[in-house]
C-alpha cells in the first residue's frame, strides 16, 4: 500500500511525530540524561516504523517536501536553543573539546564543499 501525503498531511504528521517524541522522552530517563532532543526521538521512532513497513512490503509513505527546508531550519535552530553556558560549564572539558572539534570540522566540511564544487 502506498500512502501519499500532501503538504498539509506531511506537516500534520510531523507534529504528531514531534508529540510522540516528547511523550517518549519524558518517560525514558536515558533520553533525558543524555539530552537527546525531542525531534530526534520522534524521528527515529517514525523512521523505524516506516522502515518496517517498507521492508515487509506492508506500506510505503510518500511525502510532499515543499516545506522541508523551512522545517529543517527550525529543527536545527531548536537544537541550538537547548544549549546554554551553564550546561556547557556543567559538562566540563569534554564538552569544550567536542565544541572545538566540531567547529573545526564544520569549517573543513564547508571548505571541502567549496573546493570540490
Amino acid at each position: 500500500m502506498i500512502i501519499e501525503l500532501d503538504m498539509f498531511y506531511t506537516s500534520a504528521l510531523a507534529v504528531l511525530v514531534l508529540l510522540l517524541g516528547s511523550f517518549v522522552r519524558k518517560r525514558v530517563n536515558f533520553l533525558q540524561k543524555f539530552c537527546i532532543p525531542v525531534p530526534v526521538v520522534g524521528g527515529i521512532l517514525f523512521t523505524l516504523l516506516t522502515l518496517i513497513g517498507y521492508t515487509t512490503d506492508t506500506f510505503v509513505v510518500n511525502f510532499d517536501f515543499v516545506l522541508s527546508d523551512f522545517f529543517m531550519l527550525i529543527f536545527y535552530t531548536s537544537i541550538g536553543f537547548t544549549a546554554s553556558i551553564p550546561l556547557l560549564k556543567k559538562a566540563g572539558k569534554p564538552a569544550l573539546v567536542f565544541l572545538i572539534l566540531s567547529s573545526v570540522l564544520v569549517v573543513l566540511q564547508n571548505a571541502f564543499g567549496i573546493v570540490g564544487h
